[in-house]
């Protein structure tokens, strides 16, 4: 195994399937496959169909004979209606399977946009984390600082450069992330599928945490988070495409992700607004991403 080679953890469902063989398209052609140990996908509340799983198998090319396709129950936990959480539990609850120091988590959403090499990536065995907006997600913070006990912090951040990024791709040291839900096992009485889906109403509507802003805080409570993690904000480009985005703007973020000049290693697009690209702009992505 090559030295901080990384595990990769997918979850995904049968709605994800053609974003996932993008994904895997993009991993295959850019992706040095040395730097992947395993690449774990794990269907989430419903199973992808034989022909898509097969689909994705093709689409990851070396990289397929790395890859096992699990379910949520292969993690402890039990499955719930809500995909969503039942992910973000998913997310946290590998911790106890990774066989490498960190893992990298993405969503099916994610694409990979430049040749890379994970394993340069991790230096001084820490592992890179992106800033966002100051304002982004305050309630997933403040529900975290709750569960967690960090009075003292709402948006944890490093170098004072902003707030610590919550949506993929993230590196999770395994062995931290593994404490981490130990210590929601033990204060709540509850795994942490259950925990994640516990409804709260009065709670949630100011405060309601979520699997990345759990995982930076408790590397804050626990005096982690600089001793685990260097700040990279070329990890994921800031023109995600999101569901709520006019077409004007999916169309403007969509030629920057696809423009030659782009530098950031990931990007994302929501499934919502990838239901609205048309055939000839999946055809110009998946041109670049097939592109080593």
């Amino acid at each position: 195994m090559k030295p901080n080679c990384c595990d990769i953890f997918i979850p995904a469902c049968q709605r994800d399937a053609e974003q996932l063989g993008f994904l895997a398209t993009s991993l295959a052609s850019k992706a040095d496959p040395d730097s992947i140990h395993r690449l774990i996908i794990c269907q989430v509340s419903e199973a992808l169909e034989t022909s898509a799983r097969k689909a994705v198998l093709v689409s990851l090319g070396p990289l397929a004979q790395k890859t096992e396709f699990i379910r949520e129950s292969d993690l402890g936990l039990k499955p719930i209606q809500n995909g969503w959480l039942n992910q973000q539990a998913a997310k946290l609850a590998f911790s106890s399977q990774a066989q490498t120091r960190y893992y990298l988590v993405l969503d099916a959403k994610n694409i990979l946009l430049q040749a890379i090499d994970l394993c340069s990536l991790i230096v001084d065995n820490k592992a890179p984390i992106k800033t966002s907006s100051l304002a982004a997600h305050p309630k997933w913070w403040r529900g975290s600082a709750w569960a967690l006990g960090c009075n003292d912090l709402i948006h944890p951040s490093c170098a004072d450069q902003g707030v610590l990024s919550s949506v993929p791709p993230v590196f999770i040291h395994a062995k931290s992330c593994y404490g981490l839900i130990s210590y929601i096992k033990g204060k709540f009485r509850q795994d942490i599928g259950r925990f994640m889906a516990q409804k709260r109403p009065i709670r949630h509507r100011l405060m309601r945490p979520s699997e990345f802003t759990l995982y930076y805080t408790w590397l804050h409570k626990e005096d982690l988070l600089v001793r685990m993690h260097y700040l990279m904000d070329s990890l994921q480009c800031n023109n995600l495409i999101w569901g709520r985005h006019s077409q004007f703007e999916l169309e403007e973020r969509l030629s920057q992700i696809l423009a030659p000049s782009q530098q950031c290693l990931f990007s994302g697009i929501h499934w919502r607004a990838w239901n609205r690209l048309s055939n000839s702009q999946k055809k110009s992505l998946y041109q670049v991403l097939s592109t080593s």
